[in-house]
């Protein structure tokens, strides 16, 4: 076998082409060059209209298509290597199962602006550095140089040069926040532990009491100041290094039951960041058969016009194109034999120049397949292709070892993940977290997820057959806002089916006597916990990630075919087990060993005492059976049996629902009915009828 194979190792073939982040590029920039030229003139404009003046000032809108593997993750890579220091680029992709907000799009920019550009710079510096520049009158687009001339001040110089910069910016921007300008302009000169706190806070993520002392502050961001910290940052870096939001695999918005509540609800977000912040460039990405059938029919006009102002759509190479890509990836090997179209062949590398449907991704993998083979491999044997015979298609053996090792490459991601939340002392991105536990829930039969919503004290809310369960993730890490959560968590039911998770690095000190006592009165009553372990985690963390590639088709085997989402799901059944993890089991085995209420029990309910009909009335002869002797009391029964059906009706529509949602519902339909007439009716159907806490209430289906 050729000496290729050794030096393969760190070869071009070897790189995750779906890492936006990677560090090995090799780039042919007319590929896809229309894409690339809108994006950048979109960043070009940003910037020179911020140099002009505030007045000219807008956000930009791009959306990108193309097919599976057609490069818009490579496009990403490709554009943070040619603007460098003059943009910073934030990637994100919509959270499995839970929505984007505000709170967590500041928090992506500011955890991404840790990231580097290829020059070796954090994008935080870049971005301070280039504004700074810009507001002395020196060129942004050497940030490493200003930014060295402040650093090498003594403290008071420094705060002076700093302090001209914020009344600058203000005088500039004073729809600005000052506080937060103050911090942002303050980080890269911070030590590395106060530069840990000011990071946090600008990310809008709860903060310890030693950062707040630290900091001089009482609290994280509110919700009410999040948008005045987006545009603080959007105004802050246009002139020199405008913010690029790249909304990557948008597909990954589209629900199983195509009802498109999260779909409108991001496009609700784009265009509230298109209309209120400056100074920003927005790219969308998507597979183009999924944002025609999956995603633009459910969007308002309103909501295209911002999305898709403009639409650039991403085409596979030529032949010409693969051939000279195919190139440059063999001058990157460490080892050559000789000219290209070695170590191929010519036969091969015609065959795929001539293949329909050969995406840039597909020809990589390809390559890769027959560089295994070795440059001494018959050249006459059949080359690799898109075409798959009927065997090759149900080769399981070799699909499930390609699953497996594309398991474990998120895996290793997702513990990463944890590891770098651990070390600044944060738990894992939560709406990750519970996007995982979403999609573990998938492979528990007769399962329907009613809510998935980081937002929330119960954020996630599944009917698993007769069955309500409810699941609170603690992820706060103030002993304040972690009694708080255990508090809405207490106010949110009065039963044992809610299952309250904290990771095991945030395992409460003794010092937290307070939040000590609630988790045990929790408990008490009837709440169960569970301790996620490290490897529980990065499960959680992988099967969200893994489920998310699945469903982009970013997962292929060895010979370049991109797995079907059922494909992945049924591999994790098989596989990894997912009905069995602890998270799961945890969850599904409450019910069963819950203690149900009484028979002759009513629900409580927020507000309210428990509900007793008075003698005679209608919902007391509905409650207990009576007869009617006279036409009243008939009409009475009557009454009574139709309002009996139609809470019946609503309840079975809305699975799950907070008692005031149900008598709106039931109230739409029958006008006269009072909610006391539907808490009677609530009380006959106590057989079927599951009460969660004090205001919410599930159709158990029949008794």
């Amino acid at each position: 076998m050729s000496q290729v194979v050794q030096g393969a190792t760190g070869s071009p073939f070897d790189n995750g082409h779906t890492d936006p982040w990677t560090k090995t590029f090799v780039d042919l920039p007319e590929l896809n060059a229309r894409a690339t030229q809108a994006i950048a003139a979109a960043i070009r404009d940003v910037s020179a209209a911020a140099r002009r003046g505030k007045n000219e000032l807008r956000a930009k809108s791009i959306l990108v298509l193309g097919p599976a593997g057609a490069g818009k993750t490579h496009l990403f890579a490709r554009l943070r290597r040619t603007f460098g220091p003059r943009a910073v680029f934030v990637h994100l992709r919509p959270l499995v199962g839970t929505e984007m907000t505000p709170r967590y799009v500041l928090g992506q920019i500011v955890q991404q602006l840790t990231y580097e550009v290829p020059e070796g710079l954090k994008q935080l510096d870049v971005l301070v550095g280039s504004s700074l520049a810009h507001l002395d009158g020196s060129p942004p687009e050497y940030p490493r140089s200003f930014l060295d001339e402040v650093a090498a001040l003594d403290d008071v110089e420094r705060r002076k040069r700093l302090d001209v910069a914020l009344e600058s910016l203000l005088e500039r921007h004073p729809e600005a926040d000052e506080t937060y300008l103050q911090r942002l302009l303050d980080a890269p000169f911070m030590k590395p532990t106060l530069q840990r706190a000011a990071r946090a806070w600008l990310e809008g993520r709860e903060l310890e009491d030693a950062q707040m002392s630290r900091l001089g502050v009482r609290s994280s961001i509110p919700d009410e100041r999040i948008l005045a910290a987006l545009q603080t940052l959007g105004v802050f870096a246009a002139p020199g290094a405008p913010i690029v939001l790249v909304f990557d695999q948008l597909e990954n918005l589209v629900d199983a039951e195509a009802a498109g509540p999260r779909i409108r609800a991001y496009g609700n977000l784009v265009s509230e960041l298109f209309d209120t912040l400056r100074g920003y460039v927005l790219v969308q990405m998507a597979l183009d058969s999924e944002w025609q059938r999956g995603i633009q029919p459910l969007l308002s006009e309103a909501q295209r016009t911002r999305l898709a102002g403009h639409v650039e759509v991403m085409s596979l190479p030529t032949p010409d194109e693969r051939r000279e890509l195919m190139k440059r990836w063999v001058e990157q090997l460490s080892v050559r034999d000789a000219p290209f179209p070695w170590p191929f062949g010519e036969r091969r590398v015609s065959a795929w120049c001539r293949a329909p449907g050969m995406t840039p991704r597909m020809l990589l993998l390809s390559c890769k397949q027959a560089l295994a083979l070795g440059a001494d491999a018959d050249e006459e044997d059949d080359p690799p292709t898109t075409e798959r015979t009927a065997e090759e298609a149900t080769d399981a053996a070799s699909d499930d070892d390609a699953l497996d090792v594309l398991w474990e490459e998120h895996l290793v991601s997702a513990r990463a993940a944890l590891d770098e939340a651990a070390a600044d002392r944060r738990a894992a991105d939560p709406a990750r977290i519970i996007g995982g536990m979403a999609c573990a829930l998938r492979f528990v039969d007769a399962t329907k997820t009613s809510r998935v919503d980081a937002r929330q004290p119960l954020q996630i809310l599944a009917r698993i057959g007769p069955f309500v369960h409810a699941v609170a993730l603690l992820h706060q890490t103030h002993w304040k806002a972690v009694l708080s959560a255990l508090e809405r968590v207490a106010e949110s039911t009065a039963t044992g089916a809610v299952l309250v998770a904290r990771e095991r690095a945030l395992e409460f000190p003794p010092t937290w006597k307070k939040v000590i006592a609630a988790k045990a009165a929790l408990e008490k009553k009837g709440a169960r916990w569970l301790t996620l372990q490290h490897d529980d985690a990065a499960s959680l963390l992988a099967l969200e990630s893994f489920l998310a590639a699945a469903t982009s088709r970013d997962l292929e085997n060895g010979s370049g075919r991109a797995f079907a989402e059922s494909e992945a799901v049924d591999w994790l059944r098989r596989e990894r087990r997912v009905a069995e993890w602890p998270f799961v089991a945890a969850l599904v085995g409450a019910p069963e060993d819950a203690e149900a209420p009484p028979p002759d029990a009513a629900p409580k309910v927020a507000g309210h005492a428990p509900t007793t009909a008075a003698p005679g009335s209608a919902a007391a002869s509905a409650a207990e059976g009576e007869s009617a002797p006279d036409a009243a009391e008939e009409r009475a029964g009557a009454r009574v049996d139709a309002t009996a059906t139609t809470v019946r009706v609503c309840l079975q529509q809305l699975g799950v629902a907070s008692l005031d949602r149900l008598v709106r519902e039931v109230a739409r339909l029958g006008p006269a009915v009072t909610r006391a007439e539907v808490e009677g009716v609530l009380v006959t159907m106590r057989d079927r009828v599951r009460w969660f806490g004090r205001s919410i209430v599930a159709d158990g289906g029949e008794p």
